[in-house]
């Protein structure tokens, strides 16, 4: 791998012969955009090339951008009107040169030997389509980060398949492969990027070493509702590429158990926030009710006003269906999953 180990002088000697390159799209971010492009120019393996697309940000973003580009030759800017973060990553994705992209969130800090660790992971395995990691949340100050950081849990799905777009790596040649991200997508582009190199037969695996922390900007109510919305309007598109797969009527019961769930751990949770003199354990069931009723709301718009009627299922008729029973072993996977963070997790 083309990739530069970090010495006193800057930049080292090449380790391989393939380049790196790290695709990061940013929009309105600029004071978390500083932390990420810093936790990435002090890698301990630095890549060849960082793209940073400008998705139409008007916060100071483009100035900071065009200083600390001069001064670095490695991060290359490209701007495009505001079009989402899929069309931004495509974008990257055909200005890269790099024979392995990794795709970057402009609100996370890449642990020092981020890097190093998806090099040494394609080294390993030449033949896997991609590699995925470890997604780490800060804690963050509002109850709605705090909320989202305590849904954070790495399932066997996972690890069988990392979905997580602010920490995944691919060949470019499989990128194409696929076409990219869908820029119809809202959420779960990463979620529907990796399932279509999954079915396509290429193996993704999941690295714990691979670890990137989380930035959460969700600090208000507005952002905390429209976050869960948009995960469930992208339902119904993920439903519309792949019925086997996707069910939008599954995600709606998933989130009902959740609230259930929440609820019957009030008792458990007022005495613990006593305890502790901490209001969001009792807070806790009530930001789960609003958030998962968002998603579910976000479902159903999706469905009456028929969301995905313009999306393509070109993907989804180039590959073999899959077995009905996947729907029933998420279903399962899911439970075990509510339970042990609700009644197991809880009392360690």
């Amino acid at each position: 791998m083309c990739c530069h180990s970090k010495t006193k002088q800057g930049r080292g000697d090449l380790m391989r012969n393939l380049k790196i390159s790290v695709i990061i799209p940013t929009y309105n971010r600029c004071k978390y955009l500083k932390i990420a492009l810093n936790s990435l120019l002090n890698q301990s393996c630095v890549p060849d090339e960082i793209i940073v697309i400008d998705d139409g940000s008007i916060d100071g973003t483009k100035e900071y951008l065009k200083v600390i580009s001069k001064n670095n030759d490695i991060i290359k800017v490209f701007s495009q009107k505001n079009g989402g973060p899929s069309k931004a990553r495509n974008l990257g994705i055909k200005k890269a040169k790099g024979d392995i992209i990794c795709f970057f969130d402009d609100d996370e800090i890449a642990h020092r030997d981020w890097i190093k660790t998806i090099v040494e992971t394609f080294e390993k395995f030449p033949s896997i389509g991609g590699v995925g990691g470890q997604c780490i949340e800060k804690k963050g100050k509002s109850i709605y980060e705090k909320y989202l950081k305590s849904q954070f849990y790495i399932t066997k799905r996972h690890k069988e398949l990392p979905l997580l777009g602010g920490n995944i790596a691919f060949w470019k040649k499989i990128l194409q492969e696929v076409e990219g991200f869908d820029e119809k997508l809202i959420r779960c582009e990463d979620v529907d990027l990796s399932f279509r190199v999954y079915l396509r037969g290429y193996k993704i695996i999941y690295n714990k070493n691979m670890i990137i922390y989380h930035l959460s900007d969700c600090e208000n109510l507005l952002k905390f509702i429209k976050r869960g919305y948009n995960l469930g309007l992208s339902q119904i598109i993920l439903n519309k590429k792949y019925p086997n797969y996707f069910r939008p009527s599954y995600r709606i019961l998933i989130n009902l158990i959740y609230i259930i769930i929440g609820f019957i751990n009030l008792p458990k949770n007022i005495i613990k926030g006593l305890q502790k003199k901490n209001g969001f354990y009792i807070l806790d069931p009530f930001i789960n009710l609003i958030y998962r009723s968002s998603i579910i709301i976000g479902i159903l718009i999706g469905f009456l006003t028929n969301r995905a009627q313009e999306v393509s299922t070109i993907y989804y008729d180039k590959i073999p269906p899959f077995k009905e029973e996947y729907i029933f072993q998420r279903l399962k996977e899911k439970l075990s999953q509510i339970f042990y963070k609700s009644f197991i997790k809880q009392d360690k």
